[in-house]
């Protein structure tokens, strides 16, 4: 009897149990999503949307899905702005009824004259959206009104079966009032940052202007035109963001006429900028011009590969119109920090110290003079030092190292001269001099002299105490002792 009344019991337990899973949860969900569905304006998902029709008091605008990309196609034939259409789709999807109906279907029907009381019977905004043939239907065009009294709100009808007037919140109604410039292309130019592999920036001005020529290879950069030289890495990244993720501000002439173009500055040869990208492996040419200056150092500009001529903000200018100075490695020392494998370091001539990385690759050892432990943190602190000096000014460049004037600025006696081993038999020699009250540097294999800061030599030159400690215990041999401390030929010349 016991066990089939505890039988009788788990099975009325169980029932309810199943009762509540399936009525009070699970329904409960499935009443909660058919509620909020309720409330929706449109009823859709993204992969549904095929075209969309937007039809203010001044234009109507005709948006469509073509392989994926969405274009438009009214009032004028452009590409869109896929994020704003994006944006678009999901506020009109998530825009939702307040509340009850201010007018019910019965009424509207009966009396057609009351839609001008809400603003409905000319309304200023009408949204269709068509969904692919696949979809459950096509939703009813939204027609949307006046404000309410309090203006928190906007009155929206359905045309179609239920055309009873409710309310939406009226900052979701201004969502979706777009005009064409808000949703199309508004980019100034198209590509991808990562691909470019070259860039030519010639700019004009009464002077002749300039042409700058560079190559990217991997993420470094270096000018080729109108001299070999080291880029600034930072700056023409720089240049790429800017313009990549630039915006148009006006759009002028949609189809504009060679008198346009002339009016504009942008006549062939009149450009005042001309930026020229190379793309991929195949060079691809993308081509952004800049023409005649407008109010706050704004310009016309033109995409060769589109038709408007628009305007293009200051902001984004003045990365455009770098001289060959702005564009330059200006810490031409920088990428010889982590290659260094030995260091000589000559003084008015004399050499204080030689030093070699140890077989750890990290600590240093000093192989003149032989009596001294090296001091690793010092000698790596010279190093940094030497990676970090930067150029104040350009002074003088040639074509090649022999053309290149280095006795007028004093490099004939450099007061400080530093030999950086790179291994593999490879060095670099640098040398600093202060000559007429300023202080200059150079690469002995870069054509090209650099005004470096006042300190610079000072910073170049620490002490034999400074980078080693005198070894006390040290056991030196008579017969070499001499041999031994005599500075190398190869570093005091």
């Amino acid at each position: 009897m016991r066990l089939k009344t505890n039988v009788i019991i788990s099975a009325v337990f169980a029932c309810l149990l199943g009762f509540v899973w399936f009525h009070e949860i699970k329904g409960g969900e499935k009443r909660d999503l058919d509620a909020e569905r309720a409330r929706q304006l449109v009823d859709f998902s993204d992969q549904e949307a095929q075209r969309l029709t937007i039809q203010r008091v001044d234009t109507t605008i005709v948006i469509e899905r073509r392989d994926d990309a969405w274009v438009i196609t009214e009032p004028i034939d452009t590409g869109a702005d896929a994020e704003a259409i994006d944006r678009y789709l999901r506020s009109l999807k998530e825009s939702e009824i307040e509340g009850d109906a201010v007018v019910d279907s019965a009424t509207v029907a009966a009396d057609s004259s009351v839609l001008a009381v809400y603003g409905l019977e000319r309304p200023r905004l009408r949204v269709h959206l068509a969904l692919v043939q696949s979809a459950k239907g096509n939703p009813d065009t939204l027609r949307f009104g006046d404000d309410t009294p309090t203006e928190r709100f906007t009155y929206v009808q359905q045309a179609g079966a239920n055309p009873e007037i409710r309310t939406i919140r009226a900052w979701q109604f201004d969502s979706l009032d777009k005009s064409i410039f808000d949703l199309r292309d508004r980019h100034v130019l198209h590509f991808d940052r990562e691909q470019v592999t070259g860039l030519t920036l010639h700019r004009r001005d009464e002077a002749g202007g300039q042409q700058i020529t560079a190559e990217r290879s991997g993420a470094v950069w270096h000018i080729t035109a109108p001299l070999q030289t080291a880029a600034d890495d930072a700056a023409f990244d720089e240049i790429l963001t800017r313009v990549s993720n630039a915006r148009i501000s006006t759009f002028v002439h949609e189809i504009p006429t060679a008198a346009n173009m002339d009016e504009m500055g942008l006549a062939t040869g009149d450009e005042f900028v001309h930026l020229s990208l190379q793309i991929g492996e195949d060079k691809e040419e993308k081509h952004l011009f800049l023409g005649a200056k407008q109010d706050q150092g704004d310009h016309f500009a033109f995409d060769s590969g589109r038709k408007p001529i628009f305007v293009i903000d200051s902001t984004v200018v003045r990365y455009l119109v770098k001289s060959l100075d702005d564009l330059r490695d200006r810490q031409p020392f920088e990428r010889l920090k982590e290659g260094v494998q030995g260091i000589d370091l000559v003084v008015a001539g004399e050499t204080r110290f030689r030093a070699q990385r140890d077989s750890t690759g990290i600590g240093w050892l000093l192989t003149y003079p032989l009596d001294r432990q090296a001091n690793d943190w010092r000698l790596n602190d010279l190093l940094t030092a030497l990676a970090q000096l930067r150029v104040e000014d350009f002074v003088a460049d040639a074509e090649d190292i022999l053309s290149l004037n280095v006795v007028d600025y004093g490099f004939a006696s450099p007061q400080l001269r530093m030999v950086l081993h790179m291994g593999a038999g490879e060095s670099v020699f640098v040398e600093v001099v202060e000559s007429q009250g300023a202080v200059y540097a150079r690469r002995a294999d870069v054509p090209a002299i650099f005004a470096v800061p006042q300190q610079s030599l000072q910073d170049l030159s620490p002490t034999l105490d400074e980078v080693s400690t005198l070894v006390a215990d040290v056991v030196t041999n008579a017969g070499n002792q001499t041999q031994q401390l005599t500075p190398p030929e190869s570093s005091a010349q």
